[in-house]
């Protein structure tokens, strides 16, 4: 009896370690477990990022993973849609809408070809008039920008010409052309 309940405790602690070594990742509303090598580093590092993009909202509804539905509602339909094309990196399907009157160019992703579409990535330039939702928009001062986002600047990722908030693999990077902003793009930059 003494044996089982000893295997018992065991056995819930080695479940307890198991899962605390998993992360659970949600990008596409499917289910995927990742083992973390560093657990400590990994997983701050993660929700550092994931904060980030979760909370930049470009107008007050302009983000990732918002459905075509909302775009077209907001934004009415592309002017102009390049080809789908499959990305194997992602596993996803991947079409650019552009909207040339609004400065606004989005890269649309779905899991078919043809299927439905949500917010991958969003780009403004001029003349686009929204604001990050720390009221940063084209046009803005460096100063200002990196006033804002002091706290989640990634240094090891921006340069002279390149601010980036949260990480390559996903946040928010303020392109600067003579101390001013000139481009304001969220997402992930590389898979």
């Amino acid at each position: 009896m003494k044996t089982i309940r000893l295997f018992e405790i065991i056995g819930t602690i080695c479940c307890f370690i198991c899962i605390v070594s998993w992360k659970f990742v949600s990008r596409d509303n499917t289910t995927k477990f990742v083992l973390l090598e560093n657990t400590s580093t990994s997983v701050s590092e993660t929700f550092t990022n994931s904060d980030i993009n979760e909370n930049e909202v470009m107008d007050g509804w302009l983000k990732e993973s918002i459905t075509e539905q909302a775009v077209a509602c907001k934004l009415g339909f592309s002017e102009i849609k390049g080809k789908e094309e499959y990305w194997e990196a992602t596993g996803t399907y991947i079409q650019i809408w552009e909207f040339p009157a609004l400065g606004i160019h989005l890269e649309m992703e779905s899991d078919s070809p043809g299927g439905n579409k949500k917010v991958r990535s969003v780009t403004m330039i001029e003349p686009c008039k929204f604001a990050t939702s720390k009221g940063i928009r084209i046009g803005s001062e460096e100063k200002e920008v990196r006033e804002k986002y002091m706290k989640s600047i990634n240094d090891a990722y921006s340069d002279k010409n390149n601010i980036v908030v949260g990480s390559i693999y996903g946040g928010t990077i303020f392109t600067l052309t003579d101390g001013l902003v000139s481009k304001i793009f969220t997402g992930a930059a590389v898979e």
